[in-house]
Order: structure tokens, then C-alpha cells, then sequence
């Protein structure tokens, strides 16, 4: 399974340390350059570049690319067969890179994490090699109704590559939304989570949550036993400095790390659990833990970094992992939603109205029906629900016959469906509407709160104005005198 290197694969690069180049493969009558350079001596990292036409090569000569660019580039063997466009494929294209490398300098890189990965990498270019040829196998006939079933897979999109039209591998989309598991796996983490807060009413405190695309998710390379990608979660309260997460692998268990980094330098810092609370976190970080605290305990640490986990595990990057090396997690992560949802007071999302199936309060009669700014002819339908399943000495009793043919499981009309899908809306419609009313009410209290506490800075303000012209005119009568 080696990758296999031609001494006409590299090429002088004065930029690049060691100064030399990898071709990667062409386009446009260009060559894609891979080399390895440091930044202010932090640790060699993988650069790519175009070669620029008719000039000689150095750093400011060289259009720069990056990762995600790469990969959808016409690459050479065998970098093709490693070019994907997931996270965690592009985080092992740089290993492919590094591998080339390892003859001229000596890798700043954990080895005993590397190899275990490379050996990965290097297994799936081999396995790519012999698709492509079984590909490129003459076809046997096939019956024309699968010959279409095919071309309409073919033409799927996604399928190709608008640069070049070379194949690769297609790769769902990394960003998975809380509320709709988009995995092939009905058994993946994620799935299991889904159906665990399904199966205990507990589905709807996602939507307290920001979706996986609304956070910020950045590739990483720094350490080698980590997930490729790092999560922004707020910044450093005095020094305005980001704070990321990584959830690294130690030993046989993943742990979430806190790190301050200097954007202008490429400097990290380890920040403990504990001291996270005290700088600006983003929502809903900042609500695992009591509002104002200035440290926090072993329950509020776990809660901290059980949210960043399910961060991990939504945006389809911990894949499998966490579910099988924490059994409790489905029920603290539910016991977290709970808090989380208690944190964010009125503005959190409510639970869904019961069915109309499984309400058991008494029927109001007309006259104690209380007129809703929102009603309408659907609303009035929903005030005299289908009867519930009778008892079986209230289907022998000849009184309730009528109710017979609509109990014995008859066939479910169109009507039925579209009533059903009505009452769903109305039932959202009234839930959203309730939600909104208390968010306007808590923004109420909060103006008057905040209305309060500027009139007595006002009157905090004159009395200082007052207690300063009575000093000036003391001292003024004191010299005078």
C-alpha cells in the first residue's frame, strides 16, 4: 500500500522549509504545489500554492490555496484517491502530504497517533485504486429498466465535479440539523440520541439550541489525537482573545479541552473548565452553569462539556464514539436540556400541546369557551375532538351505537388526514404565538427593570453634582474668610 513517490514529483520551493515542493497534480496548464512550512517557529504545517506561469517560483510569485480547494482539484495518483471533501477526509490528506515528506525532515507529529492514521489513509487509497478498476470494466447488458435506474443515479448531483468532471467518492454534508438525523445509520449516536429524547417527550428542548451550522466549527491540526475540527464557544473576557474546544482522545476516552488563542500569533493557552465561566461564552454554553457565578463545580463542568460533546456528535464529526464510552450519556444529556431550558426562562421553547387523542380534562361547554385573538373555524373543530376508544361495556351498551362504525377502525378518509394536519398547525400556530407572548413580556420586565435602575443613576448623578457644588462654595467661603 505505498503511496509510491517519482524523484519528478518535487520541485525547488526558497519559500518552503525545506525548500522543496511537492507537484500534487495540474490544472490549467499549472501545477498544485504541496510543501510544508513554519509560521514564527510553531510546527511545519501543509501548504498548497498554484506554480506561477513563465515566473519563477517563490512566496509572493505563488497563488496560495486552500484545503478546500485542493481536493476538488485534478489531482495525481495517489493524492486523488485521498481527496475528500469531508473533515475528516481533508484532515487525512494532510497525512498523505506529511508521508512524502518524512525522508527530509523530521515531522513534528505524534507517531503514535500518525501511524495508526496513515495506515488508514493508505488502506482506502488502495481500496480506491481497485474500484477504478472495476470501473473501467466493460459493463454487461443490463435490462433497460435498469439501465434507467442507473442514469437517473448517475445524473444525480453531486455525482461529479463541476471543475474538472473527475469522479469522486459523494459525501453528505458533515452539518447535521438537531431535529432531523440526515445519517444513512440508523444506528449512529446521533440517531440514538434522537430517539432516546423522542421516546421521553424530551425532543422539542433541542430547539433551545442553536442548529450545527449556526456555530463555528474550524479546522484543526494542532494535535494529532484530536478531532480534525475545533468548536468556537466564546471569547476571553479581558483580552478578547477566541476560546476553542477540542475533544481529544486520551487513552480509550474522549475529553473536551479549553484553549485561549491569540489570532495574531500562533499561540494557545489552556484554559481549565472552571475558568471558562468567567470569560463571554455563547449561548448555550452559558447557560450550564448559574448566571453570574465567578467558579463552578464538577456538575456544571460536566454539563459544560456534555454540550460540546453533543456539538461534536450533531455536526457529524465525533462519529460512534461517545455513546459507547459513556453509557449515561442519552439521560445527562437530556438532564442538561432540562437545565438549560429552566436557564432560559421564558424565552426557552415550549413543550407541545398534547394530542387531542390523549386529552382527558373534562369538555367545556359552549358558554365556557374563552374567545382566543387567534381562533378560527379550524380552532372551533378542534373543541370537540373524535371520541376516544371505548371501554367494552359502553360498546355493548345499545345507547352508544351511533358511535360504532367510527370506533371499530375504519378506513382513514382524506378528511381525516387534512383535519389532523390542521389541527397540527393550529396547535403550533397557538404554541408559537404563547411562546412570543412570554418573550415580549420578559423583554417588558427587563425595560422596566432597566428603566428603574436609570433613574437612580440620575439620581445617583445630582446627588454627586449636589455634594460637589457644596464642597466648592465650602472651600471658596474657607479661602475667602
Amino acid at each position: 500500500m505505498n503511496p509510491g513517490m517519482r524523484c519528478t514529483d518535487t520541485l525547488p520551493h526558497p519559500a518552503a522549509t525545506p525548500p522543496t515542493a511537492l507537484v500534487i497534480g495540474t490544472y490549467d496548464g499549472r501545477d498544485i504545489l504541496a510543501f510544508m512550512k513554519s509560521f514564527g517557529g510553531s510546527p511545519r504545517k501543509v501548504q498548497y500554492c498554484f506554480k506561477p506561469a513563465n515566473r519563477r517560483l517563490n512566496a509572493s510569485t505563488a497563488p496560495p490555496l486552500t484545503l478546500d480547494e485542493v481536493v476538488k482539484l485534478p489531482l495525481n495518483v495517489p493524492f486523488r484517491y485521498s481527496a475528500d471533501t469531508s473533515e475528516p477526509g481533508k484532515s487525512n490528506f494532510g497525512i498523505v502530504i506529511q508521508w512524502y515528506f518524512m525522508g527530509k525532515i523530521e515531522l513534528e507529529i505524534d507517531y503514535v497517533m500518525y501511524c495508526p492514521r496513515l495506515y488508514n489513509v493508505l488502506e482506502k487509497i488502495d481500496a480506491e485504486k481497485r474500484a477504478e478498476k472495476e470501473s473501467e470494466r466493460p459493463e454487461p447488458e443490463e435490462p433497460r429498466g435498469a439501465q434507467d435506474q442507473r442514469s437517473g443515479h448517475r445524473g444525480h448531483p453531486g455525482i461529479e465535479v463541476g471543475i474538472t468532471g473527475q469522479r469522486v467518492t459523494p459525501v453528505k454534508s458533515p452539518v447535521i440539523s438537531p431535529l432531523v438525523s440526515m445519517s444513512d445509520d440508523k444506528h449512529s449516536d446521533l440517531d440514538k440520541l434522537h430517539n432516546y429524547l423522542d421516546s421521553h417527550g424530551a425532543l422539542y428542548l433541542l430547539k433551545n439550541l442553536p442548529d450545527p451550522d449556526d456555530v463555528q466549527f474550524v479546522n484543526q491540526d494542532l494535535f494529532l489525537d484530536a478531532q480534525p475540527r475545533k468548536l468556537f464557544i466564546g471569547h476571553h473576557k479581558e483580552h478578547g482573545n477566541d476560546i476553542y474546544a477540542y475533544m481529544r482522545k486520551l487513552r480509550k476516552f474522549h475529553k473536551i479541552e479549553f484553549y485561549i488563542e491569540d489570532m495574531r500569533a500562533p499561540s494557545k493557552t489552556a484554559i481549565r473548565s472552571e475558568d471558562v465561566a468567567k470569560q463571554r461564552i455563547l449561548h448555550p454554553f452559558d447557560k450550564t452553569f448559574p448566571k453570574g457565578t465567578h467558579s463552578i463545580g464538577q456538575d456544571e463542568k460536566a454539563r459544560l462539556t456534555l454540550m460540546v460533546k453533543w456539538y461534536f456528535i450533531a455536526a457529524g464529526i465525533a462519529k460512534d464514539c461517545v455513546l459507547r464510552e459513556t453509557k449515561a450519556y442519552p439521560e445527562r444529556l437530556r438532564s442538561a436540556l432540562e437545565y438549560i431550558a429552566k436557564r432560559m426562562g421564558a424565552a426557552s421553547v415550549r413543550a407541545p400541546i398534547v394530542g387531542y387523542e390523549r386529552q382527558t380534562e373534562p369538555k367545556t361547554t359552549s358558554e365556557e369557551v374563552t374567545p382566543n385573538p387567534l381562533s378560527s373555524p379550524i380552532t372551533s373543530r378542534i373543541a370537540h375532538p373524535h371520541p376516544s376508544i371505548a371501554h367494552p361495556e359502553q360498546l355493548n351498551n345499545p345507547s352508544n351505537a351511533v358511535d360504532a362504525p367510527e370506533l371499530r377502525g375504519t378506513k382513514r378518509t382524506a378528511e381525516d388526514a387534512e383535519f389532523e394536519d390542521l389541527t397540527k398547525i393550529v396547535s403550533q400556530v397557538l404554541t408559537g404565538d404563547q411562546n412570543l407572548k412570554d418573550q415580549i413580556n420578559d423583554i417588558d420586565k427587563q425595560i422596566e427593570q432597566l428603566q428603574t435602575q436609570r433613574r437612580d443613576l440620575v439620581e445617583k448623578r445630582k446627588d454627586a453634582k449636589r455634594r460637589f457644588k457644596r464642597q466648592t462654595l465650602a472651600i471658596a467661603s474657607r479661602t475667602d474668610g
